[in-house]
């Protein structure tokens, strides 16, 4: 910075009025009786408050470069580290800075010794600072602050102010898509992601919805159907994620400052250069430095400035080690796999309302089925979503075990307790998130189309002197794929910016191939599951005959191939052949169902609207014969129409209507030559919908004044709420949603289409509860007793709406009317007794009974 000007009274004053130490002083009882005295008192005095800057910045300089050394090397303590940082702090930078201070003024031979003096006092000033840290970073401002007239100061505050705010929206953004600005853009990212929020495990990010996409730090990279499966990761690193942040600022800081439009309707003359950004994150902070050189005239007055620089009281590198270590653990030890396998184990069974068993021997006269859709479901809502979603990991913050009664289910929650930090993170809280509603991909073995039963063997014996016997056997092999998004919270970041905490969240998948996580599977440990013929290589022997080479020698003919004689012609030359090895892959044998020029079936006429009759356009069609692949007809054009030819399928027909935000539905249509087909149907679209949660006491139930008694949860209290759409016929796509809520997080979101629902809320009390000791024997125990238990959480309330209770219904009507909807749950008394924790967990029993009052509601 340096200031431009010619009023010498001004500098007479500014002088003055400038009291520091000895020297200030001295240059204030300066007299005016020679100009160019008080000239070189000026010179002498900002030339020492611009030396201590300078020092002190070289020394704040040499203090972090050896304070990083230290930090990054004190754990090995086998690493001759201590004479590797300490030259840090006898660099000759120091020398450097002070030998660039003396030959500032050329204004006399005086004026050098003079300013030698100075220089002595200030290296000494330098020094103190140094060691014992009297003098702090606002002091040093306050002196740089001295060189900058009052009438520019506001235009630093709102450049500052414009930095910060940009990197602020910066890191906001990295932790929103797994350390990545914008995934969309490549030039920012420095990558070209693929993404398809329709097929998550494909993608290289998971979506929390349609436009937030959260990068894998580890995931299956080649295609779920693979025989060779690669996993690969897309973390980005700390000098990635700065440079990241020096591009946006660029792009973005002139925008912010609006061209300096306000200062100049005041007039002021603002001329910009372009903006240079270079963020770094620190151990404790992160700090941006911007070169952005400005030229500012007020008046007859000129002040340039180019050097800018913030501090962000954002712990991110904390927040990345966590992220880090988190996707090692899952590399190393495959956590996610084997809490899924567990989670397998637990909800399987050979019953139809279970899953099916991995391994099960039974001699019943009768077996379990299930539909593959439905076990997909249930594997979904039913098991991934209220598990995964309270999974803990040890040294963050308000992580306890789960404590339960019961070797096999404290197991259970003991799986779901990570321990994998070196360190503790008071101030970071982490949690990890599966939607219901993201397709996986999912595969189970053996099956009979998309029927899954099991091996069932019948034994009779002669003359019936034994009854017959049965064997049972369940033995299932699953494949599937399904996205984690990990979420690290730190609440002591970026406080004094207002924005109450810092979220930074990554995805993880989470793969099993025949039971069997990718480790396994890659070594050959698993079944023999998908077959592709496109990987496989097939050798073929041919013999080619040589005709004629044989020879006549004599009465008998010889084959100059292989030196044998015969006795005549014909048998030398059969024999006279080559064998070659010739290697080729076998083809797939090509449809002509996706060929254009098949498509000689009937002529499709379609219309697609939604309740309103709105029309609704760009819906994909596709259409599907039989087992023929499914073949993409086109989509409806903006009046939400289609005209065009199908090919020829005279039987099983699908019509099948896809878009983002509307319920799929497929049509049974049949195509024959010269026919038309006209469609017109309705799809139902798809709203997202805040959702509050209500309790209240039980007893406000049986009194009649359950709903005006109702509250919002309190600090303690948790519900896990999950609300799935039961699909009805035609439709081809479900909804459901599954969210933690408590009294920090009392407002979330979820998407809802016309139709019914299942709704399942479970609340649970943080703070647990210990069951004191019963000596009545009315729990079942004839005339013992039941020592204290502890339960933490437990089950105090909630709702069910299900097939037993009666669905929720969900007309349009009422998703248009209203914003939110609201759902209440039942609490009981904290339990003191096990009747207690029975009646609280008895939330079918109580929901059957208490319907009407427990009705959600729209508003």
């Amino acid at each position: 910075m340096r200031l431009i000007g010619n009023s010498k009274t001004h500098t007479m004053d500014k002088i003055k009025s400038i009291k520091i130490g000895k020297m200030s002083k001295v240059v204030a009882q300066l007299k005016p009786k020679k100009m160019h005295s008080i000239f070189l008192a000026k010179e002498l005095k900002f030339l020492w408050l611009r030396s201590v800057v300078t020092l002190v910045r070289e020394q704040k300089a040499l203090q972090l470069e050896s304070r990083t050394c230290f930090e990054t090397k004190f754990r090995d303590i086998r690493k001759p580290w201590f004479s590797k940082c300490l030259p840090s702090l006898t660099s000759s930078k120091i020398g450097k800075a002070r030998s660039n201070m003396i030959f500032q003024s050329k204004k006399s031979q005086l004026a050098v010794f003079i300013i030698l003096g100075i220089l002595f006092l200030a290296a000494a000033a330098v020094t103190i600072v140094y060691y014992n840290a009297t003098i702090k970073e606002k002091d040093i401002e306050a002196v740089m602050a001295l060189e900058m007239p009052e009438w520019v100061k506001p235009v630093k505050e709102y450049v500052d102010s414009c930095i910060k705010a940009k990197s602020i929206e910066a890191f906001k953004k990295l932790g929103a898509h797994g350390g990545y600005i914008d995934p969309y853009d490549a030039q920012l990212s420095g990558f070209s992601f693929n993404l398809d929020r329709n097929s998550p495990t494909e993608s290289d990010a998971a979506f929390l919805a349609d436009t937030t996409p959260i990068v894998y730090w580890w995931y299956l990279q080649t295609d779920n159907l693979c025989s060779e499966c690669r996993v690969s990761s897309l973390m980005p690193s700390i000098e990635h994620i700065q440079r990241q942040v020096d591009v946006y600022v660029n792009r973005n800081l002139q925008e912010c400052t609006d061209r300096f439009a306000s200062f100049k309707e005041a007039g002021f003359e603002i001329q910009e250069g372009k903006p240079g950004a270079t963020a770094r994150v620190n151990r404790d902070d992160v700090s941006i430095g911007v070169r952005y050189p400005l030229t500012i005239r007020k008046e007859n007055a000129l002040y340039e400035m180019s050097d800018f620089s913030i501090n962000l009281d954002l712990d991110f590198q904390h927040v990345y080690d966590v992220a880090v270590l988190t996707m090692i653990e899952e590399i190393n030890n495959l956590s996610l796999e084997d809490i899924t396998l567990g989670l397998f184990s637990v909800y399987s069974a050979p019953d139809a309302d279970k899953i099916p068993p991995i391994s099960w021997i039974d001699s019943r006269k009768t077996f379990a089925t299930w539909p593959k859709d439905k076990v997909e479901d249930r594997i979904r809502n039913e098991i991934l979503a209220p598990n995964i979603n309270i999974i803990q990991v040890d040294k963050t913050k308000d992580a306890k075990p789960i404590e339960a009664s019961g070797s096999v289910v404290q197991g259970f929650y003991k799986s779901l307790y990570l321990s994998y930090l070196p360190f503790e993170y008071p101030s970071l809280s982490m949690r990890f998130l599966y939607d219901p509603g993201w397709k996986i991909f999912f595969d189970i073995t053996p099956r009979s189309g998309s029927t899954i039963q099991p091996r069932v063997i019948r034994q009779s014996f002669p003359s019936n002197f034994a009854p017959p016997e049965q064997t049972n056997y369940y033995e299932f092999f699953y494949d599937i794929s399904y996205p984690v998004i990990a979420v690290i919270r730190d609440e002591a970041s970026l406080l004094s910016e207002a924005e109450h905490g810092y979220t930074f969240m990554f995805a993880l998948e989470a793969n099993i191939r025949d039971n069997k996580d990718l480790h396994e599977w890659n070594q050959g440990r698993g079944t023999l599951g998908y077959y592709d013929p496109n990987s496989v290589s097939v050798t073929f022997k041919s013999s080619e005959p040589s005709l004629g080479r044989c020879t006549q020698s004599g009465a008998a003919w010889s084959c100059p191939l292989n030196g044998k004689s015969y006795a005549d012609n014909i048998t030398c030359n059969f024999a006279c052949t080559t064998s070659t090895a010739k290697t080729s892959r076998p083809r797939i044998p090509e449809t002509l169902l996706c060929n254009a020029n098949q498509r000689i079936g009937a002529n499709l006429t379609l219309a697609l609207s939604d309740a309103k009759q709105n029309p609704i356009p760009d819906v994909s069609i596709t259409y599907t014969c039989g087992n023929y692949r499914s073949c993409t007809i086109g989509s409806t054009d903006a009046d939400g129409k289609f005209a065009g030819k199908l090919p020829v399928c005279i039987g099983q027909g699908i019509l099948k209507l896809e878009k983002d935000g509307v319920i799929a539905r497929t049509v049974m249509l049949e195509s024959r030559p010269d026919e038309t087909k006209a469609v017109n149907t309705l799809l139902d679209t798809i709203v997202e919908k805040e959702v509050k949660i209500l309790a209240s006491d039980i007893n406000g139930l049986a009194q009649g004044n359950f709903r005006e008694a109702a509250r919002s949860l309190l600090g303690n209290e948790q519900v896990t709420l999950t609300v799935s759409r039961v699909r009805q016929s035609g439709e081809d796509d479900s909804i459901a949603s599954s969210l933690v809520m408590d009294a920090k997080n009392p407002k979330q979101t979820i998407r809802l289409a016309p139709g019914t629902y299942e709704v399942r809320a479970v609340l649970q009390n943080l703070d647990g509860t210990v069951i004191s000791t019963d000596t009545t024997g009315g729990a079942g125990i004839a005339g013992g007793s039941i020592p204290s238990v502890t339960i933490k959480p437990v089950i105090v309330g909630g709702v069910e709406m299900s097939s037993e209770t009666g669905y929720w219904s969900v007309p349009r009507n009422a998703l248009d009317a209203g914003k939110a909807v609201t759902f209440y749950v039942y609490k009981v008394f904290n339990p003191s007794k096990f009747d207690d924790v029975a009646r609280g967990g008895d939330i079918t029993n109580i929901t059957r009974s208490y319907r009407a009052q427990l009705e959600p509601v729209f508003s």
